[in-house]
């Protein structure tokens, strides 16, 4: 329990980006530079068993070329309550969200629309409410449930839709290196007419096992069963492994998995890899770089292509004198899909001061 209190912050973040291609097509390859600047409050309150946070930010971006990409105003917010009791927790949150529907056009298109303009956007409303109660000293339930609805404007050819998720995971804990869990999960997605809606129901085992004081695990296995608009069974799997040393930490995933496919008004089958890195340099300096590569699988009953994703990122972070901090990064991103290939390349510096209050 942490001790009673009020706490409150601003962060100010400003940054410049190039960004080679931000369509991520070689036939209209423009580039374009992205000035952005993001004031963010959080608040929380914390007494003996509540919690109250709130996260609010709004990301002004103006870029050099209105032609290339419109400027943006998007606001974010979330809001919460936990509450913790003598066997576990239990909260509720509500969180909102815009921006600019370029990567959900990509994902599901493989490409960034032709009709630019300030309303091509994405807006994302969720509700959700979790318990976890621990009913033996190794057994325990965590139960999720979540409402979310994604709507599109400004011409772009995506679907409105809602999905409404729970799910309920049941913990052993075996020893003090080794958990295991069952889950069971059921979904439902619900795009606008004319589309009907899908069903998932799904079956999970998984298991948490620490090899040595630096060298964890985790793996998962899964059975689904889509109804509805789309139909099919399937497995998911999926396996991760952290090494942690002195100041380096190195991180491998390998997963296949079933997600909901905003804007196509269904699910979306997608096998990724990913690899991390992560280097203190010294105590003001450290540094990440990444590697992800997502295949997202076709689907014709809701006219999904078949997309494959790659990205290289690498970023470097200072602390500089009192509360500034100075980031710089690089990202490398190419597409293939319907039989073309297009790349880009992000390159930007940011700013941040984190230290006001009120």
């Amino acid at each position: 329990l942490a001790p009673a209190g009020f706490t409150n912050k601003i962060i100010l973040t400003t940054s410049v980006a190039h960004d080679s291609n931000p369509a991520l097509d070689d036939s209209r390859k423009r580039s374009v530079w992205i000035y952005s600047f993001i004031p963010q409050v959080l608040l929380e309150y914390t007494s003996e068993v509540n919690r109250f946070y709130l996260d609010s930010a709004l990301v002004v971006q103006r870029p050099s070329n209105e032609e290339i990409l419109p400027d943006r105003d998007d606001p974010r917010l979330t809001v919460g309550w936990d509450r913790t009791y003598e066997s576990g927790i239990y909260g509720f949150y509500a969180n909102y969200f815009q921006l600019l529907s370029r990567a959900q056009e990509i994902r599901t298109t493989g490409v960034f629309g032709d009709d630019l303009n300030s309303d091509s956007t994405q807006r994302t409303r969720a509700v959700g409410a979790k318990w976890e109660h621990k009913f033996a000293q190794r057994w325990s339930l965590l139960t999720n449930g979540d409402f979310t609805e994604n709507t599109f404007s400004g011409g772009v050819d995506l679907v409105d839709s809602t999905l409404a998720d729970v799910k309920s995971k049941l913990n052993y804990e075996y020893s003090e290196r080794l958990g295991t869990y069952i889950q069971a999960g059921y979904a439902q997605l619900n795009p606008d007419r004319p589309f009907k809606s899908t069903d998932i129901a799904r079956l999970a085992l998984g298991a948490d096992y620490q090899l040595s004081e630096a060298l964890r695990s985790s793996f998962r296995v899964a059975q689904y069963h889509l109804s509805g608009r789309q139909s099919d069974t399937d497995w998911e799997a999926g396996m991760k492994i952290t090494y942690d040393v002195d100041r380096m930490g190195f991180s491998a995933e390998l997963n296949r998995e079933v997600t909901g496919a905003g804007g196509a008004g269904g699910f979306q089958k997608a096998d990724t890899f990913r690899l991390g890195w992560l280097f203190d340099i010294s105590e003001i300096d450290s540094f990440t770089t990444s590697y992800s590569l997502v295949k997202f699988k076709e689907d014709n009953q809701v006219f999904l292509p078949k997309t494959e994703f790659e990205e290289i990122n690498a970023t470097y972070n200072r602390v500089l004198i009192g509360n500034w901090n100075a980031q710089a990064n690089v990202s490398f991103r190419e597409i293939s899909s319907a039989g073309n290939r297009s790349d880009g390349t992000i390159i930007g510096v940011s700013l941040i001061y984190d230290a006001l209050s009120f």
